[in-house]
Parts: C-alpha cells; sequence; structure tokens
C-alpha cells in the first residue's frame, strides 16, 4: 500500500515540480557490520502516473567510530540512473 510520504533529509536534496509527490512504496533494514535502512518512493506527477523511483538509504556501522552515510539515486521507471546523490 503506497501512501504520501514526506522523507526529510531526502527532500533536502531533491526538487519535485509542482503538482508532484513521492509515495513510500517500500521500507527495509538489512544489519550485519552496519545497520542500513532503505525507503523506497515512486514520484508520481499531477496526473497521478508514477515517473520516477528514489532509494534513500542510511547505513550507520555498529562498531566505532559509528559513521552514518545517508544517500539517494533517482531511476526512471526502466531502471536507467537518473541521479544520485549523498544526503
Amino acid at each position: 500500500m503506497t501512501q504520501e510520504y514526506q522523507n526529510y533529509s531526502l527532500s533536502q536534496h531533491i526538487t519535485l515540480p509542482a503538482g508532484h509527490s513521492l509515495r513510500l512504496i517500500k521500507s527495509y533494514s538489512k544489519g550485519s557490520w552496519q545497520e542500513d535502512d532503505y525507503q523506497e518512493f515512486h514520484e508520481f506527477d499531477q496526473n497521478n502516473e508514477p515517473v520516477a523511483h528514489y532509494l534513500y538509504w542510511e547505513c550507520t556501522s555498529i562498531k566505532p567510530p559509528f559513521r552514518t552515510t545517508t544517500g539517494y539515486r533517482k531511476s526512471d521507471l526502466a531502471g536507467k540512473t537518473l541521479e544520485e546523490g549523498r544526503c
């Protein structure tokens, strides 16, 4: 089930066109030598049609010095990377 969603860190690094929105489609965690949290979003246009996919991640080392990295990747619906960045 999708929901309207605002990811604060991601929203500081991307600009959506007027009338577009992000909807959370999946959220999951992985863990081994670090705690990894992932969120996947679809960008919808003003006609409620999906136009892009975003993957946002936040990875924190579970060993000192406990560094955290965050980033995102924007892809078209075919999977081609359009934009990447660190948050």
